[in-house]
């Protein structure tokens, strides 16, 4: 739009005077060195006539000549009146420059308020965004804050005790500001869920006893009545009393017999009873019936006959107790073996002993 109105407006404006000396000053030399040019000429002309022609001095003055006519034509021109052509067409280019600047007006506003948009946008953003330095002091801080509260719980875990497992403070070996002995533990917890029946085995009678076996606890408070029992644990560890090692052997403690169930308390103390085996219809006699060859290492015992004489009968055992031994062969239910001072009959309780 600028140039072609620049263009209009320059058919009517007349030349500064600044352009017309340039032009005069053009033009003015062009007709010196024709002068120039024109002396030369006729020099020449009078030396030699009819080689003009081919003498430079006519070359020089038709270039002189042609010079001067372009600078007067210059010169003339800056002062003649444009032709209305030329006023028509610049007419055309302005009124085809404001049509457009027209429609592009709307569109270079919303250019504008789209740049101004983001201009505010950016400075907002620009506000928002903290700088790197801001990041990384606020990460110190961060950092610095949390290591102070890692460093202040690991002290208050440092200073609490949790118990394993659920139960009752039995004993607490430690008053305030006492220093605890490493190792040695500092508070005894008892877990009453589940009483535990604790007694010592030998190593020699170790190998029959598994891990879920039934078993039978008296307690010397409750001597009438038995509590059944399981094998909960048997420790891996043994202790030497003397010439005998003995393992730790946990009985957990159910039902008693009888309706009711007597109250389990700390330390109780009592006998137990392990079922290593069972069996059903055994024939069982009483062990002090039992003798042993101690050379041959064979067991028998004496029965009594129809005459009241006594016949001794080599038999085959199987499980026994302490108070009595099952029979694998060799009697039959009913004989009547002799005791010394006393006799017994054998007998078939219908269930094994232990």
């Amino acid at each position: 739009m600028k140039n072609a109105q620049t263009a209009l407006s320059d058919l009517d404006n007349p030349p500064t005077a600044e352009e017309v000396a340039n032009l005069k000053a053009t033009m003015d030399n062009a007709k010196a060195s024709l002068d120039q040019a024109q002396s030369a000429y006729d020099n020449a002309f009078r030396r030699d006539p009819a080689g003009i022609g081919a003498n430079p001095a006519a070359t020089s003055l038709q270039q002189a000549t042609n010079n001067y006519a372009a600078a007067k034509a210059n010169y003339d021109k800056a002062f003649a009146k444009p032709a209305a052509s030329k006023y028509t067409a610049a007419q055309q280019q302005v009124a085809a420059a404001q049509a457009t600047l027209s429609n592009l007006k709307p569109q270079a506003d919303k250019i504008a308020s789209a740049e101004a948009q983001v201009a505010a946008a950016q400075a907002k953003l620009d506000g928002l965004t903290p700088a790197a330095e801001t990041v990384a002091q606020q990460k110190a801080q961060v950092d610095q804050a949390r290591a102070a509260w890692e460093a202040a719980d690991k002290r208050v875990n440092d200073t609490t005790i949790t118990a394993p497992l659920d139960g009752i403070v039995t004993s607490v070996k430690y008053g305030m500001g006492d220093w605890a002995a490493a190792g040695q533990s500092a508070v005894a917890v008892a877990d009453f869920n589940v009483p535990v029946f604790e007694v010592d085995v030998d190593e020699a009678d170790l190998g029959g006893i598994k891990v879920g076996q039934a078993a039978k606890v008296r307690l010397q408070t409750y001597p009438g009545q038995a509590i059944s029992a399981k094998v909960e644990s048997i420790s891996t560890v043994g202790t030497n009393n003397g010439s005998v090692v003995n393992y730790k052997v946990k009985l957990s403690l159910g039902k008693a017999e009888g309706e009711t169930q007597p109250v389990v308390l700390i330390n109780m103390s009592g006998t137990s009873e392990i079922v290593t085996a069972s069996t059903s219809d055994a024939l069982v006699v009483p062990n002090t019936a039992i003798t042993v060859d101690s050379q041959t290492k064979r067991y028998s015992v004496d029965r009594l006959k129809t005459d009241n004489t006594t016949e001794k009968i080599e038999i085959k055992l199987g499980y026994r107790d302490t108070s009595q031994t099952q029979v694998l062969s060799g009697l039959s239910a009913g004989d009547t073996l002799v005791i010394p001072s006393h006799s017994v009959k054998t007998t078939n309780p219908g269930q094994g002993g232990n």
